[in-house]
């Protein structure tokens, strides 16, 4: 929503996002709210359901006209992805309560790359298995356990550098080779105050139908009709 329309009252945008927090560490976001006649507007509680955030309503002045908006402060305590909303009342000129979307995502030193497992059937009956790479850039964490959550897949590390990066192999059982496609997550114990518990998602695959490319086919255009060739004169 750009700031040049005018409404009755609601906010500047429909989403408030806070991408890439560091754990302990604080984002703060401000957001606009639009009126007809910003000075006339009351307002009433002010509540959300995303931990670590605080939102409050301000009053400010531009250029002689009153202002509001609405500042959103998110803590990241604890590592994972987290939605929720903003919900403002408004009792005067109009009752309504306003709505604000809310994302936020938290990461931590310790780092997951790829970010996902993903296994995919194999043709010569061999276990499907994926690697990922568990590893920090700053201090040192080691892996106590390692969880499968719905036992669908085994996974096993393997110490690349003490304390500093570790492989996990995964790799889908007998039986749930047989299914077609499921989603799951092993759950890495960790000895970090900061990241106790790693999740790692599991994507399993069947094979494909097989890829057939298809044969390039050239209509004409009926609009164009083709060039008749004239006899060559030789003079």
């Amino acid at each position: 929503m750009s700031a040049n329309i005018v409404v009755d009252v609601d906010f500047e945008r429909s989403y408030l996002s806070f991408p890439a927090i560091k754990v302990g560490e604080t984002s703060n976001q401000v957001m606009a709210i639009l009126a007809k006649d910003p000075s006339s507007l009351v307002f009433g509680k002010v509540t959300t359901n995303v931990p670590g955030l605080e939102a409050k309503l301000v009053k400010g002045e531009n250029e002689g006209k009153v202002t509001w908006s609405l500042n959103a402060k998110f803590r990241g305590d604890k590592v994972g992805v987290y939605n929720g909303t903003i919900n403002v009342e408004v009792t005067k000129p109009v009752e309504k309560e306003l709505h604000l979307s809310v994302s936020a995502r938290v990461e931590g030193d310790i780092q997951v790359s790829p970010p996902v497992l993903s296994l995919r059937k194999t043709s010569d009956n061999t276990q499907p298995q994926a690697k990922v790479k568990v590893f920090t850039e700053k201090g040192s964490f080691k892996i106590i356990k390692i969880i499968e959550e719905t036992k669908k897949v085994t996974a096993e590390v393997k110490t690349v550098t003490a304390g500093r990066e570790y492989e996990i192999t995964a790799q889908i059982t007998k039986e749930a080779e047989q299914e077609s496609n499921f989603s799951t997550k092993i759950i890495l114990n960790t000895n970090s105050s900061k990241q106790p518990q790693i999740e790692i998602p599991v994507y399993y695959y069947s094979n494909p139908p097989p890829f057939k490319p298809s044969t390039p086919q050239i209509v004409p255009n009926p609009k164009i009709k083709p060039a008749i060739p004239h006899p060559l004169k030789i003079h």
